[in-house]
């Protein structure tokens, strides 16, 4: 299979992009009818209390059907102040929150105005830190639907896990939850740094 299609994801899961790192590119489907509560908004992290959802707010559209590349994201919350402390709380101790957080900052907090044009933006970021080089590129019009559409449509990724898996790592809080599988890539990234490329193999 060549390019083949996923969903937009919201700093995607290790699962999402160890599937993407099978390939040389990829097309994100962008022509689809928006579907409300999956994790083309949202991701999870482990934090002090457990493993914690992190939700991008979206405007309601004036219509029953929105195109994934027209959702556009609400700014009436001060949602990524919000998030931008979660992910302190969960990653501050961690060994490579402090190496990276300022770059991250950048992107995070700067005010996009379409969530697909943040989650492109998150991707490349971490496929970036992964030191795995992949061309992103998006559907010009609505394909059929995706072998892979999965990776984005659970609301809870960590609980119902498809091949493939990566092999455990040092997580913050694992002494006291265990290591918990397929959370957001940057908790991989935050945790083992110039090592997490390996644990995609």
């Amino acid at each position: 299979m060549t390019n083949p299609i996923v969903c937009t994801c919201y700093f995607p899961s290790i699962q999402y992009l160890q599937t993407c790192f099978q390939f040389n590119s990829i097309q994100i489907e962008q022509h689809e009818n928006y579907p409300k509560q999956t994790l083309r908004n949202r991701c999870f992290i482990l934090s002090p209390n457990g493993v914690q959802c992190l939700t991008v707010p979206v405007q309601h559209a004036s219509r029953e059907k929105t195109l994934t590349k027209d959702v556009k994201i609400s700014y009436d919350a001060t949602w990524q102040r919000q998030h931008w402390r979660s992910l302190e709380a969960a990653y501050n101790r961690s060994a490579f929150f402090e190496f990276y957080k300022d770059e991250l900052s950048k992107i995070f907090l700067k005010h996009h105005t379409y969530l697909i044009d943040l989650n492109e933006s998150l991707l490349i970021w971490m496929t970036q830190k992964l030191k795995r080089t992949i061309k992103i590129h998006r559907t010009g019009k609505f394909m059929e639907e995706s072998s892979f559409q999965f990776l984005s449509d659970k609301k809870n990724n960590t609980k119902a896990l498809a091949e493939p898996i990566i092999k455990s790592y040092p997580q913050v809080f694992d002494t006291k939850y265990g290591f918990v599988p397929n959370l957001s890539g940057i908790d991989l990234i935050f945790n083992t740094g110039n090592a997490a490329s390996s644990y995609l193999k």
